[in-house]
């Protein structure tokens, strides 16, 4: 393991082992149900935790993926009462379109992992400097 991974891993060693152990805590603390009903809060902690650590575009991205697939689901339904065609045919339409973009967003990212496989070849861990270019 390099240097440079150790504190990350630490920290998330150590944020893992409070959440284990805070959680049978509360399991032998209090009911059961209780301690569930609490750690049902998880999705809220977890926005306002990526809001303040994530970037502004991975919070985004995130946040848009809900919108998009509520955008999704809601009128979904509502196209699923309509008797001109099967619900398997527009399901299946969609999902041809999804699958389509999907492949483009598939290669997308083996593109840009492969760009990121030559920039971490030449590069250790503590340095710097611009992805394409490498200036600093």
């Amino acid at each position: 393991m390099a240097v440079c991974q150790i504190v990350p891993v630490l920290t998330l060693g150590v944020a893992q082992t409070m959440r284990n152990l805070l959680t049978n805590i509360s399991i032998g603390r209090v009911a059961v149900s209780f301690t569930h009903t609490i750690k049902a809060m998880e999705p809220f902690f977890t926005v306002l935790f990526s809001s303040l650590l994530l970037s502004e575009i991975g919070f985004g991205s995130a946040m848009a993926s809900n919108v998009s697939s509520q955008s999704h689901n809601v009128p979904s339904k509502k196209f699923m009462v309509m008797k001109e065609c099967l619900r398997s045919c527009k399901y299946g339409s969609s999902s041809g379109v999804s699958m389509t973009q999907n492949l483009f967003s598939l290669e997308y990212q083996r593109q840009k992992n492969l760009l990121l496989e030559k920039w971490v070849a030449g590069k250790s861990c503590g340095e710097d400097g611009d992805l394409l270019t490498g200036i600093r």
